[in-house]
């Protein structure tokens, strides 16, 4: 038999440009103010299960049919057929926390991340102190949360469902990088 000797090193980076630009006319000649921006984020997580790493990742590129609810089992994504995938080698997924986590809309309807089960994850107040927390993702839009220190944590059969709905044939990106169970 061979041990698998997986490790995890991510880098999160966050980007953001953009020059805002104001000519004036006056008497005598034209002013320009310009306001630049430049924000500029970037953070690593190493291999592990404490403050500053993570060691699962999940990620897939999920094509839905018609207005659809997606529940991703965050305490056993699995490999078998039928399931969702696992990770990229084939193993079950089950996290225990969660410390990064991004959905981005590719194409089609509209995607909302939540939904109201009782055993919603996304449902506590763990990002906002809101119950029944929602974020409604239209054409084009990007979702990300990123906590290195600590993490979201998943509660085993309470609290370890992610619902997305989406509104009609959509495709969507997903990502969630943390910590095994």
């Amino acid at each position: 038999m061979v041990d698998d000797a997986k490790t995890l090193n991510t880098a999160v980076v966050m980007k953001i440009t953009a020059t805002h630009v104001n000519t004036r006319g006056t008497d005598i000649a034209d002013v320009v103010i310009t306001d630049p921006l430049l924000l500029n984020f970037t953070d690593t997580l190493a291999n592990g299960a404490s403050s500053e790493q993570a060691n699962i990742l999940y990620h897939e590129r999920i094509v839905e049919t018609g207005a659809s609810e997606t529940i991703f089992d965050l305490s056993s994504l699995a490999s078998a057929p039928g399931n969702f995938p696992g990770d990229a080698f084939g193993s079950d997924i089950a996290f225990a926390g969660v410390k990064v986590l991004m959905v981005r809309w590719v194409s089609g309807g509209t995607i909302t991340i939540g939904g109201t089960t009782a055993a919603e994850w996304f449902d506590t107040d763990m990002l906002f102190g809101i119950t029944n927390s929602k974020i409604f993702l239209p054409a084009g839009g990007v979702f990300m949360a990123y906590t290195p220190t600590t993490v979201w944590p998943v509660d085993d059969n309470s609290k370890d469902k992610f619902i997305i709905n989406t509104s009609a044939d959509c495709t969507y990106d997903i990502v969630i990088i943390g910590i095994s169970a």
